[in-house]
């Protein structure tokens, strides 16, 4: 999707140094699914100590078989 947005300058050259890039949508885009992913990791990080979590591994491999 193509979109017109206003980054400051030195904010872009920060972001394509960071990044390596010479092309502005590559750098940005790169910069945009860190943030998704870090921000995916903090959700994990805050469920921490929240959830119970038992591994079966038997379990497991009756799903991967399809038996269950």
């Amino acid at each position: 999707m193509r979109t017109t947005i206003n980054i400051p300058e030195e904010m872009l050259k920060e972001i394509k140094k960071i990044y390596g890039e010479k092309n502005n949508s590559r750098a940005i885009r790169k910069a945009l699914e860190d943030i998704i992913k870090l921000s995916n990791q903090q959700k994990i990080l805050e469920l921490f100590g929240k959830v119970e979590f038992e591994l079966d591994y038997k379990e497991i491999e009756k799903m991967r078989e399809g038996r269950i």
